[in-house]
């Protein structure tokens, strides 16, 4: 990625280097080697590229693919370069021993016999030294105090005049290390190895801080995040790794850990987050999409976005999790609902012991005790009232400060979803017991639904009031007249629904079960959301698709211009077309059972099933709609009315 964080360059076996923008459209593309590339790089100002190969040489370019300078490396192929961060300098290194330093003219400064074979190189952060990784032969065994340490892989500092500083190495099993990162203050340095092995160092010290393995297979790249406080590991298998870096990162360790204790941890890497008592790592996320080996790796400058390329020639683009923002958090919360009031001063969460009220600062103001676990929550229209259903089949009608107005039984089975007309004279109820039904606030049944098979997972009403949408448990989704009349249903082919929303606009529902699939009224299906990565619509051929698991929830903005849903701890935000914009986490939490925006859209607020609900703050909205409009650009050729109505401002008028 470009130093600036607005380009992205990719090499291939092909020869080729493409350069594309953040929207997954292609800048330019030349032939930079007539076998292979094996690595691209810009250059700190952004203006260059330097590109490795097949042929032995490193080759500087500008952007247009104008070549500029050849540097040759003794007919010996070239698997790692690295610019000085104040791109004066440059070093690469070769499949025979050597790591050469250069000038960005060309002129060799030194030659460093590194190792037998030679990974990778790379310039510290400060530019006062660099660290090769590589394999060694018995003579460079035999040249170590520690003759009796049978590995042959070891990761060098070395300061620019070639004088070897630090050496690290790992245990006898580990075969390789394959990649090594700095931290952006150059105090500390990561290693990654053949045995899914990292290993972070003291740079003070040369000692090793901590040792971590909860990837299956090879790490083939490792890489901090700009401030420091992310690694991000590659493997040969498909997944990435995001593991978080505590701030307190303890003393060298002076001794191996044990056989048990390392047992002990992988039995807990078996779990999606983990933290290791006085450990400087806590594993955030594994994320899967790519097929085949991820080879490459890189985080955006600010840090927001994470860039992965692999075998599959895919180029990925992630959101990272954005939990900084969180202004509220409260444990206990409930567990399966929360929503804004209309007013968007108050949130509502409820659970296994009932309904709270919380103000937006996280004060309790009241509880609506139930024997019974409350499944679904709505505000009347006014704000003034709630109405509650849940495991006991009850309606129940509350006022805001815990009285109970109205109830009576409604179904058999526990109501799943509970649902109110936009006039406030009408509530519209879901259940277990495979029917739906439409109540006045009486408690008198107006009309009853039928037709899922299994229960009834979703019922609301249009904008309008005068239809009512049903999803179920049997995939369908149905459309309805408040009379009982059905207009249409279509098959969603999910397997099943866990629950759904309706646009703003009444013009579209999303549907989320296996993924999250968006339909016209007419069952015309329009986007599917892939969460296999952020631009994957760019970037991804069809029929490439691959999900993260479940989705449980999701909820339209205000405005109908981006959707959330909510996974296995994730909630992710997207432009209705299709493009993942940010990401957010509830660490520790299975199931993201609840989602709502406040009615500015300002705020979003999630709750998960062990009972945490979190507000995030939505910054930075423009620039969300601005990367979601690049989006269409191309359907606007051909459709420009719609570009005055969706994106007046965001992107320039786009003729054919």
């Amino acid at each position: 990625m470009s130093p600036d964080g607005k380009k992205i360059a990719t090499s291939g076996s092909d020869g080729t280097v493409k350069v594309w923008n953040t929207f997954g459209q292609k800048l330019s593309e030349f032939k930079a080697d007539k076998d292979g590339v094996n690595s691209v790089i810009f250059s700190p100002d952004g203006r260059n590229l330097i590109t490795v190969g097949e042929e032995s040489i490193a080759k500087i370019w500008d952007l247009s693919g104008k070549l500029l300078t050849e540097f040759n490396h003794d007919q010996k192929v070239i698997t790692s370069v690295s610019f000085s961060p104040n791109g004066k300098l440059l070093a690469t290194a070769s499949r025979d021993s050597a790591v050469k330093i250069w000038t960005i003219s060309g002129q060799q400064l030194q030659k460093i016999q590194a190792h037998k074979f030679v990974n990778c190189v790379k310039f510290s952060p400060d530019g006062q030294s660099i660290v090769t990784a590589g394999i060694d032969d018995s003579q460079f065994i035999s040249q170590r105090d520690s003759s009796n340490n049978k590995n042959k892989s070891y990761a060098r500092l070395w300061n620019l005049s070639g004088q070897k500083i630090a050496e690290f190495h790992g245990y006898e099993d580990e075969e390789s290390i394959n990649s090594v990162s700095f931290s952006p203050d150059s105090k500390h340095l990561a290693t990654a190895s053949d045995n899914g092995t990292i290993r972070l160092w003291d740079l003070d010290s040369n000692k090793l801080v901590e040792s971590y393995n909860g990837q299956q297979g090879a790490i083939i790249n490792i890489g901090f995040s700009s401030d420091g406080k992310y690694l991000a590991t590659a493997g040969e298998q498909g997944s990435i790794n995001i593991l978080r870096i505590e701030k307190d990162i303890p003393q060298s360790r002076t001794s191996k850990p044990s056989k048990e204790t390392n047992n002990q941890a992988k039995d807990l890497f078996n779990i999606n987050i983990v933290e290791i008592p006085s450990s400087p790592f806590r594993h955030l996320k594994e994320i899967k999409g790519h097929k085949g080996a991820v080879n490459s790796l890189g985080f955006s400058p600010k840090g927001e976005f994470l860039v992965t390329a692999g075998d599959d020639g895919i180029v990925r683009l992630w959101a990272m999790p954005n939990n900084k923002e969180s202004q509220l958090e409260k444990k206990q919360a409930g567990g399966y609902w929360v929503t804004f009031s209309p007013d968007g001063k108050l949130l509502v969460t409820s659970g296994n012991n009932g309904v709270k009220i919380w103000d937006l600062s996280g004060r309790l103001l009241a509880e609506l005790k139930h024997q019974d676990a409350i499944w679904s929550v709505v505000f009347s229209p006014d704000g003034r009232h709630l109405i509650t259903v849940g495991k006991d089949g009850f309606i129940r009608i509350w006022n805001l400060s815990g009285q109970l107005l109205a109830q009576w039984k409604g179904h058999k089975d526990r109501i799943t979803w509970v649902s109110i007309s936009s006039d406030g004279k009408n509530i519209a109820t879901a259940s277990k017991d495979s029917t739906a039904k439409l109540w006045n606030l009486s408690g008198q049944l107006l009309a009853e639904f039928k037709g899922h098979k299994g229960g009834v997972s979703f019922i609301d009403f249009t904008p309008d009031s005068k239809s009512i949408i049903t999803t179920g448990e049997d995939a369908f989704v149905r459309i309805l007249k408040l009379s009982g009349e059905q207009v249409s249903q279509f098959n969603s082919d999910q397997v099943t629904i866990n629950s759904a929303s309706i646009s703003p606009d009444g013009k579209s529902i999303a549907t989320v079960g296996k993924d999250t699939r968006i339909w016209d009224f007419s069952g015309k299906q329009l986007v599917v959301l892939d969460q296999s990565s952020i631009f994957s619509n760019n970037f991804v051929p069809d029929g490439q698709r691959s999900t993260q698991g479940q989705v449980f929830s999701s909820s339209f903005s205000p405005d109908g211009q981006f959707i959330a849903t909510g996974g296995r701890g994730i909630i992710q935000l997207w432009h209705v077309t299709g493009g993942q914009l940010a990401e957010y986490t509830i660490p520790e939490e299975e199931a993201i059972n609840g989602i709502s925006f406040s009615p500015d859209g300002k705020l979003i607020t999630a709750i998960g099933s062990g009972g945490t609900v979190r507000v995030w703050r939505l910054e930075g909205l423009d620039d969300l709609l601005t990367r979601g409009c690049h989006w269409l650009k191309d359907y606007f050729v051909t459709r420009p009315e719609l570009r005055k109505e969706i994106c007046p401002e965001q992107i320039p008028e786009v003729t054919k």
